[in-house]
């Protein structure tokens, strides 16, 4: 499926090395449907930093592979290192609503250092204030939560501000925020072609939200390619004109032809 290539795509783009391909529903299949099913994700994964990945078949009902596929997840988070919380606080929102007698709620999967109760936070790229009374984490009430943990933050303060997806809660001494930064981007080489044809657009997705992107060097070929088709379309008008001009016997014509021409 699109959706499922477009997954591996962000995982090797992200560097991703661990991972399980697993194949559900396994009871409803034959033999020579899992095999097809193997040799599509080996295909898939061919050229990705998840190539060679294990593949397991998985079925809810008859419980078949499920030992095997949690053997697999402690094998794989063995000697884990994870990743150390630097910086400070950051969550982007993905979601913001109202809960009756609590106020304003977002979510999101926190960044850099930790958040606690009663910190406060500042609004990106409003620079409005909130502070937080309330952290869930798995719908668990904690006193902080850090860096990758989906957390709840319940708000004072934010009422009024109509928060929204792609919003970003910052610790309150970041105070300023850029709409410009310059980076690489690099298309997946088995699917460039198709995305070209799909997204002629250039779009950036950052902290939950889709923003229009400037690519410089799309629209240089962009606009060189009209220049090129104006010249042609110029070339055989001129051309059509001075054929004219040669083929005509009249004192007149050819005049008002060679003025059509020198216009060109």
């Amino acid at each position: 499926m699109p959706q499922t290539e477009e997954h591996l795509d962000i995982l090797h783009l992200l560097g991703t090395r661990r991972g399980i391909f697993v194949i559900t529903k396994a009871d409803l299949a034959d033999t020579a449907r899992l095999r097809d099913v193997r040799d599509e994700i080996e295909l898939l994964a061919d050229g990705t930093t998840l190539a060679g990945a294990p593949v397991i078949e998985v079925s809810s009902i008859t419980g078949i592979g499920l030992d095997t596929l949690r053997a697999e997840i402690v094998r794989q988070l063995d000697g884990f290192q994870a990743r150390r919380a630097t910086g400070v606080f950051r969550l982007p929102l993905d979601r913001a609503f109202v809960i009756k007698g609590h106020g304003i709620v977002v979510t999101g999967t926190a960044m850099g250092a930790e958040v606690r109760v009663g910190q406060k936070l500042r609004v990106l790229r409003s620079g409005d204030e909130v502070r937080v009374r309330s952290i869930q984490v798995h719908s668990e009430s904690v006193e902080s939560a850090g860096l990758c943990q989906r957390v709840a933050l319940n708000l004072t303060g934010a009422e009024k501000l109509e928060l929204a997806r792609g919003d970003v809660l910052a610790d309150e001494r970041l105070d300023s925020a850029t709409a410009r930064f310059d980076g690489v981007a690099r298309d997946s080489s088995r699917r460039e072609a198709r995305a070209q044809e799909q997204h002629p657009r250039a779009f950036v997705h950052r902290h939950n939200r889709d923003h229009r992107a400037r690519d410089r060097a799309r629209r240089r070929r962009r606009d060189c390619t009209q220049v090129r088709q104006l010249r042609a379309a110029r070339r055989r008008r001129c051309g059509g004109s001075r054929s004219r001009a040669t083929v005509s016997s009249s004192a007149t014509k050819p005049i008002r032809a060679r003025s059509a021409a020198a216009s060109c």
